[in-house]
């Protein structure tokens, strides 16, 4: 667990670097950094989504969530993969403005898993 705590460390450090990469008018133009920024983040939750698991299996959390709950918050880590992963092909192929716009369906799975969180929550 340590380690996979470190691992997630690491990629959260190297979140503003790629965050520049992505920003800066010279090097925001490359496929590469696009494709960085995105693994990096990708990574990252998955990592935080591993931890948090193995957190559960030993039952380090307080668990006070109902199934429902658990199901949905683990359902919000799960949308943020793809999306992030699915750009980098995309800033390949059509281009990295491409790759960048794709991560705008955060805009829409965002809240719809919000709502479903807060249903569940209530549930």
């Amino acid at each position: 667990m340590i380690g996979i705590n470190l691992v997630s460390a690491c990629l959260i450090v190297a979140i503003p670097f790629t965050t520049e990469a992505i920003s800066d008018p010279q090097t925001g133009r490359h496929q590469l950094a696009v494709a960085l920024y995105a693994a990096n983040v990708a990574l990252a939750v998955t990592t935080q989504l591993v931890l948090l698991e193995f957190g559960r299996r030993a039952r380090l959390l307080e668990e006070r969530s109902s199934p429902r709950l658990v199901l949905a918050e683990r359902l919000d880590y799960l949308a943020l993969i793809p999306i992030f992963l699915l750009s980098i092909p995309i800033a390949y192929t059509a281009g990295p403005q491409y790759g960048k716009l794709f991560w705008l369906l955060l805009l829409i799975t965002g809240p719809l898993l919000g709502i479903r969180r807060e249903r569940a929550g209530k549930a």
